[in-house]
């Protein structure tokens, strides 16, 4: 596995850049609903049969695959 890091639209799947395409998947849902924080959500795109859908990364596997100082390695 890899992760690579997108910060703008044009970026991977199209998730990243301001605002992001956090609303068109989860609308009015906050960030901190999944142990994120409010202002910058993590997502990742989810290879399903129609194609896929952006969705939040889990807490824990940030927490167990980039450290626990995630916020730090992916913000700074």
């Amino acid at each position: 596995m890899r992760l690579q890091i997108g910060d703008t639209a044009t970026d991977g799947f199209g998730l990243a850049g301001t605002p992001g395409r956090w609303r068109d998947f989860y609308g009015e849902r906050s960030p901190t609903d999944f142990g994120q924080d409010a202002d910058r959500a993590v997502m990742y795109w989810e290879l399903t049969e129609r194609g896929g859908r952006g969705k939040a990364l889990p807490i824990d596997w940030l927490t167990t695959y980039v450290g626990p100082d995630w916020r730090d390695k992916l913000f700074s």
